[in-house]
């Protein structure tokens, strides 16, 4: 096994077994209210801040780790020569990746590699969950960092939420983009690119959203990396999960999935009944 330590933060939604399991190292964001702040995946979990904003009708806000908060967690591992990637949510949505860069810098020059993976939620759990594969058979530490930052040029992540109210508030979606989504009735099929979270197309109903969805991914169907499919969601029911993995499975004939709970960090965002999967393409 490749000796690495890899990082990442709670907005990758990797559940704190599964850290364990692949002796990932998490750094959780902050999740503030008025009165009080809390750390995600530590004491506060998604359906705690649904209850919380219902209950207060705040919406909360969420903050990046500080860049000591990067720090002294890379360096019980910098001193033992033990190298560190830290792989991050988008730059596009946050200042944890630059606070995580700002880190690395006061450490010897190669100790610590940050790298930005151009997403968020599960996406970006697959992403360090590959990397985390490739540390398990042994792969160089070289050959990783490749591997992740391809992976952060090739990815594709779609979702639908309820309503396009917070992510607008809180400045993760451009007035055009909630203008163009927010009509009565709609349904937002919302991408993540490399700008950040844009509308992608606007439908009617759940069954068209997914449908909507499925349309996107056949584009990709004979290039989806690794023949897996990630599926996150918040506040839906199980038979709407089941639906969406059937119709993912119809459309591509992948068989693979990992599922993922939405964390409290995109959930201040999205508010509740929140779905979407995530892939990596082949060139």
């Amino acid at each position: 096994m490749t000796e690495l330590k890899l990082f990442t933060d709670s907005t990758s939604d990797l559940t704190h077994e599964e850290c364990r399991e692949m002796g990932i190292g998490m750094i959780p964001l902050s999740i503030n209210f008025s009165d009080k702040s809390y750390l995600d995946k530590v004491n506060i979990t998604s359906t705690k801040l649904l209850e919380l904003m219902s209950s207060t009708g705040e919406i909360a806000q969420s903050a990046s780790p500080s860049p000591v908060a990067f720090s002294e967690a890379f360096a019980p591992y910098v001193e033992k020569n033990i190298p560190v990637v830290c792989i991050c949510l988008a730059s596009s949505l946050s200042s944890t990746y630059s606070n995580a860069v700002i880190a690395s810098q006061s450490f010897p020059e190669g100790a610590v590699t940050v790298i930005d993976s151009n997403t968020v939620a599960g996406l970006l759990g697959a992403l360090v969950r590959a990397c985390y594969v490739m540390q398990k058979n042994d792969e160089p530490l070289e050959k990783i960092i490749e591997e992740a930052r391809y992976l952060a040029d090739h990815q594709r992540l779609y979702f639908t939420v309820e309503s396009l109210t917070q992510l607008h508030k809180n400045g993760r979606l451009s007035s055009a983009s909630y203008v163009a989504g927010s009509l009565l009735g709609i349904k937002p099929i919302i991408e993540m690119t490399k700008e950040g979270l844009k509308v992608k197309t606007k439908v009617r109903g759940n069954a068209k959203a997914i449908s909507e969805m499925i349309n996107l991914v056949k584009a990709d169907k004979d290039r989806i990396r690794y023949d897996i499919l990630n599926v996150a969601s918040v506040g839906s029911t199980r038979q709407q999960l089941d639906t969406l993995r059937k119709s993912l499975n119809e459309a591509t004939g992948i068989n693979e999935f990992y599922e993922y709970e939405i964390g409290c960090t995109l959930v201040c965002h999205t508010g509740n009944n929140a779905y979407g999967f995530g892939y990596f393409v082949n060139e």
